[in-house]
């Protein structure tokens, strides 16, 4: 893709939601089922997000139409138009896939997070009619079976955080932090998980992570961006 079509997908993936920012604040904590004027606000939302936009000054027609459309689905079950396959842009069924990601390991009230590598692979289950399986593959592929921040457990008993994607989608590098006998270590230690001694034994929740470096100390000055 070009760079003005990545410019633009970054610009739709950090706007997709702005109409609803309100309402998605409300819903994290809701424990019961959406009004009717939830809902259509959540139907109406891609499209509202569109008219802010341009009431914004935003003209650019590629980051509009990705906002616009980062709800339709394969099958022409989503919405606002209903419109499937291939008349869906590439762009947005990427910004789609991410969308989806994100809301899986984000907690709300009624529910857990999932772990990353659930939600990929609940998603290869469940979003097969809506995304196209190959996107999906490819979106992994990109992120690796363990993304980037996720908590392990490695096998030689030491705690450690997803850092990299390494030789192949299941053996990211990692940083341990917790050292097998338990002990926080004084600098965190780069392991190649490819290697048995250093290999994934779980994934571990973030609650249970015991994480209490700065991620400055990990991934440099890039984790303040």
């Amino acid at each position: 893709k070009s760079s003005d079509e990545i410019v633009a997908i970054a610009a739709a993936a950090l706007t997709m939601n702005v109409s609803m920012i309100k309402l998605q604040e409300k819903l994290q904590h809701q424990q019961t089922e959406l009004t009717e004027l939830e809902r259509k606000l959540i139907n109406n939302h891609s499209q509202e997000g569109v008219n802010m936009l341009k009431n914004a000054g935003v003209d650019n027609k590629d980051w509009l139409s990705f906002v616009l459309l980062h709800h339709e689905n394969e099958d022409g079950s989503g919405y606002p138009n209903g419109i499937r396959g291939d008349a869906i842009p590439q762009s947005a069924k990427i910004i789609s896939l991410a969308d989806r990601y994100c809301a899986r390991i984000s907690s709300r009230s009624y529910r857990k997070a999932l772990l990353p590598n659930s939600a990929l692979r609940d998603m290869l289950v469940t979003d097969k009619e809506h995304i196209s399986p190959m996107l999906i593959k490819c979106f992994i592929e990109v992120l690796g079976v363990y993304p980037a921040g996720t908590f392990v457990r490695l096998e030689n008993g030491e705690t450690a955080v997803v850092t990299s994607k390494g030789e192949s989608t299941t053996t990211p590098f990692v940083h341990s932090y917790i050292g097998s006998r338990g002990d926080v270590l004084i600098e965190p230690l780069k392991r190649d998980t490819s290697k048995a001694h250093y290999s994934i034994r779980e994934v571990i929740s973030a609650e249970h992570a015991n994480f209490r470096l700065s991620m400055q100390r990990i991934w440099g000055d890039t984790a303040c961006l």
